[in-house]
């Protein structure tokens, strides 16, 4: 993976940072998705063993003498292990979490627990946005086994069946529709085939507010091929 020099310089300092405390630390989703692509990302989210990612964010200030933490917090009366710490570090943006599993009921807003490396990848929405970039071996890192395969292929497919992503998080629908748009990917006949389902339909229409159907269609409407994504909808 081509990593450009200010993001390398970052990652090998955060790597020496965690090596110290014999933790590993790996970039996850979207970065490493858009750096296969050679594509410039600037969200940085990095996914941590052996303790948490606002313990390791403050270990990263008290060993390079900079930068400033924040805290999003998740499902507090569940963990610690949860919360998501935000390091503001020459002038980047980097979030830190542990990984986490997901278990869905009535709404499509998870119930969070901690979980393993696999949990973590095959809770994300499409195999494309589970690969993980460990920032010792240097080298990608697909869990899910699909991952970088359908990167290859341009394929937008889900890590789990379609029809349980779907139950679970019905916006994931407009999602692969826009992201498929978005890179001018194909989507896997098995998604189309999983949103034919009456039990998917009914969750997307109880589960998935009129808001958050706004506010993916708009984004659709910003991604490189707006008039496919509405046809493709249609």
């Amino acid at each position: 993976m081509q990593l450009n020099k200010q993001d390398e310089e970052l990652f090998n300092l955060l790597a020496t940072v965690a090596e110290k405390y014999k933790i590993t630390l790996r970039v996850a989703g979207g970065y490493v998705r858009d750096a296969l692509m050679g594509v410039q990302s600037h969200d940085i989210d990095i996914a941590v063993e052996q303790t948490t990612g606002l313990d390791f964010a403050n270990k990263v200030v008290e060993n390079l003498g900079q930068g400033k933490v924040g805290l999003i917090k998740s499902n507090p009366e569940q963990s610690k292990h949860l919360e998501t710490a935000v390091l503001n570090f020459n002038g980047r943006e980097i979030q830190f979490s542990g990984f986490r599993k997901e278990t869905y009921d009535t709404t499509r807003i998870p119930n969070v627990k901690v979980g393993t490396v696999l949990d973590d990848a095959t809770r994300r929405d499409f195999s494309i946005n589970a690969l993980f970039f460990n920032l010792h071996t240097k080298q990608v890192e697909d869990f899910t086994g699909l991952g970088l395969k359908d990167l290859q292929a341009r394929t937008i497919r889900t890590p789990l069946p379609p029809k349980q992503t779907f139950l679970d998080d019905g916006l994931r629908i407009l999602r692969a529709v826009r992201f498929a748009h978005r890179f001018y990917f194909t989507i896997h006949p098995d998604i189309f085939e999983a949103v034919k389902d009456p039990e998917v339909l009914i969750a997307f229409r109880t589960k998935v507010s009129r808001e958050r159907v706004a506010i993916e269609l708009r984004k659709m409407l910003t991604e490189n091929d707006p008039a496919g994504a509405i046809k493709t909808l249609s």
